[in-house]
């Protein structure tokens, strides 16, 4: 062996659940991903992915699968109204971040100017991205909350590459249902 460790981060979000999420290594899979996904954490409890409210960590990936040099790239991503864009902090990105602004429709707007991002079919590592920042909801919203995010991304001024969308539904106290039932014994 090598010696050579990574910490886990966050558990597998996102479109493929048998990723490893590493701050030292890039996700690892056993299944077959869009390379262009959105992902969060924490992760939630249960169908609905119910969580703490508090702030949220999301992490956009994106891969420029065309046959030329993606010279800019735009991810855009619609922000919940229920997420509060004061609270925005961008954690780290790939390359270059020239430009960042939430507009008036809740769209959080993340430029790369000049990034000339190679094809994938010259350059596999050369041609991936991501984008990772962090947002807490609003002070006021209201238990079982569900917050939606879903991001596009645009290279240069072909159509944008639609990713999946990530929800998570907001509580204050502890996140996980509890059942309603009782237990009696049976004779017999």
């Amino acid at each position: 062996t090598t010696g050579a460790s990574a910490t886990i981060v966050a558990p597998p979000t996102g479109p493929c659940k048998d990723e490893v999420w590493a701050e030292s290594m890039p996700p690892v899979g056993s299944c077959s991903c869009d390379p262009n996904d959105l992902a969060a954490t924490p992760e939630g409890c249960g169908p609905e992915q119910n969580i703490l409210a508090e702030e949220l960590t999301y992490r956009v990936r994106f891969q420029n699968e065309g046959y030329g040099d993606a010279v800019d790239v735009r991810v855009v991503l619609d922000l919940d109204t229920d997420l509060d864009p004061d609270t925005l902090r961008v954690i780290d990105t790939s390359h270059d971040l020239t430009a960042l602004q939430v507009n008036d429709r809740g769209e959080m707007v993340a430029h790369f100017d000049a990034i000339n991002l190679p094809p994938k079919l010259l350059d596999e590592a050369g041609s991936n991205g991501h984008l990772r920042f962090a947002i807490s909801p609003r002070l006021a919203v209201a238990d079982g909350t569900p917050v939606d995010v879903t991001a596009s991304i645009y290279f240069d001024a072909n159509a944008p590459v639609v990713t999946n969308s990530v929800t998570r539904t907001l509580y204050h106290g502890d996140p996980v249902p509890v059942p309603n039932f009782e237990v009696s014994e049976q004779a017999g």
